[in-house]
């Protein structure tokens, strides 16, 4: 089985709903309809796009992210780090570093 399709298998053990994305970040289907935490379904995903980056349905997950980026305008990152810091009870929330060097920070 391909490293993507057992990432989204491991995400779905958690009970998140996925979905393939290309390397654009465009999902492959009808993301809404479609995202599944089912391991069938994902497994058929992925049979299908075996090289699709797995992506998280946030409203089926009960999740809400916060991305702080920077591209060519207001400091996203700045913003968010000063957002946070305001915050008593949001030092725990998991923070990635995103590819164009931003921050998300994920809440449920």
């Amino acid at each position: 089985m391909c490293r993507n399709c057992d990432t989204a298998l491991r995400l779905a053990e958690v009970g998140l709903a996925v979905f393939p994305c290309g390397p654009d970040k465009r999902p492959l289907l009808k993301w809404r309809a479609l995202s599944s935490s089912d391991p069938e379904a994902i497994e058929q995903m992925w049979k299908r796009w075996p090289d699709a980056v797995p992506a998280i349905d946030l409203a089926k997950s009960d999740l809400v992210v916060l991305d702080g980026d920077c591209h060519g305008g207001p400091d996203g990152r700045g913003a968010l780090a000063e957002l946070l810091e305001q915050q008593d009870d949001f030092d725990t929330a998991p923070i990635v570093v995103t590819p164009s060097d931003g921050h998300s920070c994920l809440f449920y």
